[in-house]
């Protein structure tokens, strides 16, 4: 076998599983996506997890692998995932006393809507509709929930 050949095959196989996977969520350090998020105007979504939270892995393994919810974070917002093992200042800075924990902030960091726990993708998809509308500064997620019921 020639070296060009052997460097093809390993190249294919470091590559393939991405190509059959499809598309991840581009998430940033916590700097890089609030300085991203001022720069591109958009808000953020800032997930608190720890390798030994298991709803922490539940949310990787199947709230983040929806085409949908990957697609619409990475097209409207600015991802940012803080482990809390690691970033403790950050994770005391928001008063996380639970995993996992998800943040919606507007793009200059700002508050603009918590949501405790685990959160399937049709309800973070929900939740990313209610930030992006803005419809968080008007009304409760209830209200917002009835509303698009209506239409």
């Amino acid at each position: 076998m020639s070296i060009k050949f052997m460097v093809s095959v390993i190249l294919l196989l470091l590559v393939f599983p991405y190509m059959a996977f499809g598309n991840s969520i581009h998430w940033f350090s916590y700097n890089k996506g609030l300085a991203e998020a001022r720069r591109q105007n958009k808000p953020i979504y800032l997930h608190f997890s720890a390798k030994w939270c298991g709803y922490c892995r539940k949310m990787e393994k199947i709230t983040f692998q929806k085409e949908k919810i990957i697609s619409y974070l990475n097209d409207h917002f600015i991802s940012i995932k803080v482990n809390t093992e690691d970033q403790q200042k950050i994770a005391r800075k928001y008063h996380v006393t639970a995993l996992p924990d998800n943040r919606f902030l507007n793009k200059n960091g700002g508050p603009a809507y918590r949501v405790p726990g685990f959160i399937d993708s049709l309800a973070l998809g929900f939740f990313l509709e209610y930030i992006l509308t803005k419809a968080y500064k008007t009304m409760d997620p209830m209200a917002y929930y009835q509303s698009k019921k209506a239409e």
